[in-house]
């Protein structure tokens, strides 16, 4: 009791605090007065209560008096709007690729003003490019927490987005200024704490082995799953979990952290009986380890906690609380960080917990009462599936309204989702942890481990799209307010409470639910064995087909949707395989390519480089590191930027042949499917509106009565030099230069193509505008409207030939 009325009033004074603004003096004398007055009613219980709770409030808005004052100092954000400014100062947050730019916060020591640096505090959110004299010597993200950087931009203050307060976000990290693409110097790493340094070094490298081994998307979500690390989600994935109520099994919480420590328990129990004291120290230990790897979010914080509390609680033999643990965990949590209260994840991780803690036991108390009692191993597991499936449900009911409050809607489908997935959850966690920590030693061996990492993401994954799926899965609610979530909490706790203290009424409502026995059914563990073994080599076997692929005498091209950019795969019947370009940047072209691959398909016999440009080349580097690459092609022209050092740099470090494109080079890729390379001639074209551009590698795919004409970025000149000199444009499918720029595709190209069908690799709401107007009115010349394809509207586009005929299939 004592612990919830002294976190129940701590949090009370934060949120007091924050209103009233009550000078630090007179806070700093209120404390110990409450404190000596407790001690005088220490004969009273109800004084001893009410002098706690009120000393906790008095201290909880003290601490967030403190912070505000401490705030207020910093220096930094007083220059917002200031122009042109120059600051020096540290790494603080993990750095995020966001496309082709990277995000992180940075953590001010010097600013130059008039000419003079001096010492200043505050911390910007820096918008940048990857430093060319970084590029081949790291891997992206490239920066580094603990970098110290010069950085000279335009800083302002943050703006909101629609409903999104992003000065709100900023200002609960500590951050009250913005700086876009400013002009970066790398002058040292290794400063900063050595421990944020370290857990950088080791979340990265455990990141980039779940990479290598899981192929996109899966890699995203094992990532978010094992390591609290989000950015390698798509966006259109990312929203199927939002709109399933699905989201929470991203989010590294208590769940996961159960998870680790009962395994970890299971582990020490036998290893080390004797002492006791050590067979609970090696759990916590691995508790916390897990917690760290997973940034300290305030979720998994929390969960760190809690897990102590429980530990330690076996180990003193005392009854366990979990509401003392969680306001425990609160308390702790906002001493050091105040504004978390106020932070989204915290409150939606705090609400999550306490639905575990309060609801889920009415659940699994109804499931023991009238569930069977199978014993043996089938029975754990399935215990394990009800009791895990249980606590989701809990947590999926308490955020509800949190969820409606924040983003102005709430799934429907997010129990029966959490339901089907979660089972799985256990398995995801510890193969995808499994995955990164041996791929770290060998990638072989992270390879095998990842397959099943990779099949149970399938599933979480299969079952999250099912119910995005779902017509009207999410309902949209235009400002839910508080009273509608304090009406819900109301009837939440009400129902609580009138079950814990009502026996006839936990009768009424174990005969109104149906009966549970279907979820531990009775069967007989003999008979059980072999059901399960049977079920287990089907779905093997099943695993392995799909895994298989399967040769379909066609021909395959596909565009790939990657944004603003181009790649494009192309697959023989005999399956060889040719990738040209690579889309902007790894994540977008891993996310597209990923899914063209089976999980042990790993070869790409030839990687085409049309042009040094970031839209197509930013993804390369990458496909080195993932696939095993037969050779590279590419035109002699060079370019002085960090996507093509990085590109040159990852091909010199794989040891991948190298070899230039030249008009007339024929390749015969089998099965009757021959390459020809159009451009650039052998002596490139040189003083042009952009030299680059008009040397890409334009190539011509033929298979029979069908071909393919894929242009790269050629401009207008590049094409009349083409025309000029009748090359074998005629073309089946043109794949439109320049992602539909007005300065490509002229008529007399598009006469010497004679198209049937045409594709614009684009992004939907571009800056530049593509694809024009005046380009889409010269296809229509030859082309009919449904025989356009746009990736901003059709997602990756998939044509496949015979030979003879031609079949399209689009993602959207």
């Amino acid at each position: 009791m004592r612990l919830i009325i002294l976190g129940g009033g701590w949090l009370f004074g934060l949120y007091a605090g924050s209103k009233l603004g009550v000078p630090v003096p007179l806070l700093a004398s209120l404390v110990p007065a409450a404190l000596v007055a407790t001690f005088l009613l220490r004969r009273s219980w109800r004084g001893v209560l009410l002098g706690l709770l009120i000393a906790a409030a008095l201290a909880g808005a003290l601490r967030f008096q403190l912070h505000e004052d401490a705030a207020g100092r910093e220096t930094l954000a007083l220059n917002n709007g200031a122009g042109r400014v120059e600051i020096e100062g540290v790494v603080t947050s993990y750095p995020e690729l966001r496309g082709s730019a990277i995000q992180f916060n940075l953590s001010a020591q010097q600013f130059r003003v008039d000419g003079e640096w001096r010492d200043v505090s505050g911390r910007v959110r820096v918008t940048a490019r990857s430093p060319a004299d970084l590029v081949g010597i790291r891997d992206p993200p490239n920066y580094r927490q603990g970098d110290l950087l010069r950085i000279a931009g335009e800083m302002e203050s943050p703006q909101r987005f629609g409903d999104f307060d992003f000065p709100n976000f900023l200002a609960q990290q500590g951050v009250r200024s913005v700086m876009d693409f400013p002009r970066v110097t790398f002058l040292e790493g290794g400063q900063g704490p050595l421990m944020d340094r370290v857990l950088f070094s080791v979340r990265s490298r455990l990141a980039e082995s779940l990479d290598l081994a899981i192929p996109g998307p899966n890699n995203g979500v094992a990532q978010a799953v094992a390591l609290g690390i989000r950015q390698g989600i798509p966006g259109d994935l990312s929203e199927a979990f939002n709109e399933s109520g699905t989201t929470h099994l991203l989010a590294v919480s208590g769940l996961h952290v159960a998870i680790v420590m009962g395994l970890a328990l299971a582990v020490s129990r036998r290893l080390f009986w004797k002492p006791r004291l050590l067979m609970y120290l090696a759990p916590l230990i691995a508790v916390w380890l897990y917690a760290l790897l997973a940034g300290l979010a305030p979720s998994a914080e929390r969960a760190a906690i809690m897990g102590s509390f429980y530990l330690a609680a076996l180990y003193f033999g005392r009854q366990r609380h979990g509401i003392e643990a969680l306001l425990l965990a609160a308390l702790l949590i906002t001493a050091i960080n105040p504004l978390a209260l106020w932070q989204v994840s915290f409150q939606m991780s705090f609400l999550a917990m306490s639905g575990i803690v309060l609801v889920a036991p009415p659940l699994l108390e109804y499931v023991a009462g009238h569930g069977s009692r199978e014993s043996g191993v089938i029975g754990s597991v399935v215990r394990t599936v009800v009791a895990t499936t249980a606590m989701g449900i809990a947590a999926t009911l308490m955020t509800w309204p949190a969820v409606a409050f924040y983003f102005d809607r709430v799934s429907i489908v997010g129990v029966p989702a959490t339901v089907l997935a979660l089972p799985l959850l256990p398995v995801v966690l510890v193969t995808s942890l499994l995955t990164g920590l041996v791929g770290l030693f060998s990638a072989p061996a992270a390879l095998a481990i990842g397959w099943f990492a990779w099949l149970s993401l399938e599933y979480v994954i299969w079952v999250v799209q099912l119910f995005a799926a779902i017509p009207l899965a999410a309902i949209r609610l235009e400002d839910a307010g508080q009273p509608l979530a304090l009406a819900y909490y109301a009837v939440i706790g009400a129902v609580l409470l009138a079950l814990r203290s009502s026996a006839s009424l936990r009768t009424y409502f174990s005969s109104c639910l149906p009966r549970p026995s279907f979820l531990v059914p009775r069967v007989p563990a003999i008979r059980a064995f072999p059901l399960v073994a049977l079920s287990l080599a089907a779905l093997t076997a099943l695993a392995w087909w799909s895994a298989v692929p399967q040769p379909r005498g066609l021909l395959e091209v596909t565009i790939l949707d990657v944004g603003q950019g181009g790649a494009i795969l192309l697959r023989t019947p005999s399956r060889v395989t040719v990738l040209v370009d690579g889309g902007p940047n790894p994540q977008a072209l891993n996310r597209a390519l990923g899914p063209q691959f089976s999980y042990w398909s790993r070869r790409i016999d030839l990687v085409v480089a049309t042009q040094p440009d970031q839209d197509h080349i930013g993804g390369l580097a990458d496909v080195l590191a993932r696939y095993e690459v037969g050779a590279v092609l590419q035109p002699v022209t060079e370019a002085n930027t960090a996507a093509f050092k990085a590109w040159q740099e990852a091909v010199r470090r794989h040891g991948v042949p190298l070899l230039q494109a030249e008009a007339g080079q024929q390749v015969n890729l089998g099965d009757g499917v021959m390459l020809e390379v159009l451009h650039p001639p052998a002596r490139p074209l040189s003083g042009t509106r952009s030299d680059i551009d008009n040397n890409s590698v334009v190539l011509r795919v033929v298979y029979g009565d069908v071909s393919f004409l894929l242009t790269g970025d050629l401009f207008a000149l590049g094409e009349t030099y083409l025309v000029e000199r009748d090359a074998n444009l005629a073309s089946t499918v043109l794949k439109v230069g320049h992602h539909g720029s007005d300065t490509s595709t002229t008529q007399a190209f598009l006469q010497a193509v004679n198209p049937s069908a045409a594709v614009i690799s684009v992004a939907d709401d571009n800056p530049f505008g593509h694809p024009r107007q005046s380009t889409l009115d010269s296809i229509a010349a030859f082309v009919p409207e449904e025989g356009l394809f746009l990736t901003s509207r059709h997602g990756s586009i998939r044509f496949t030939s015979d030979g003879h005929r031609l079949w399209v299939d689009t993602e959207r």
